[in-house]
């Protein structure tokens, strides 16, 4: 899967040749880099989709007693993510550059767009609200009754 993964981040109106099994293939991208990222994140760092989508909006941290401009290669931050099996395991992670780019990125989408960072819990949570995703959009259910 990661062998193409930029086809989920790829606009819809663009293609990409692809070859597998000795043959080629024009495949369009399916326009959702927010996904891509969180795959990619997924993929670098071990943790569980579940852990990845309920990042809080500003999850890096230093390393304490670590320049991190000084190291050439390695880990270079602390990746607070949210711990969604055991209660009392630790819930960070050590991170190299490329993952801190990643999560740079998904920060400036949501600036991009004015999002508040507390509204990024709300849009983790549109799931368990939702009947089905549209091309243009969600379809929302009411809420439900208790």
């Amino acid at each position: 899967m990661l062998t193409h993964i930029e086809l989920l981040g790829l606009p819809a109106e663009q293609t990409r040749t692809a070859v597998g099994d000795a043959r080629q293939a024009e495949l369009t991208g399916l326009g959702h880099p927010a996904v891509m990222r969180a795959w990619l994140i997924q993929a670098m760092t071990g943790r569980r989709a579940s852990e990845v989508l309920m990042t809080d909006f500003e999850p890096l941290s230093d390393i304490p007693g670590l320049d991190a401009a000084a190291v050439p290669e390695g880990m270079v931050a602390r990746h607070r993510y949210q711990e969604t099996e055991i209660d009392a395991a630790p819930n960070t992670v050590l991170v190299d550059r490329d993952v801190v780019e990643i999560i740079r990125e998904i920060g400036r989408d949501g600036r991009e767009i004015g999002m508040d960072r507390r509204d990024m819990l709300d849009l983790v949570q549109l799931d368990r609200r939702t009947d089905r995703i549209l091309p243009n959009g969600y379809c929302l259910l009411p809420p439900t009754r208790s």
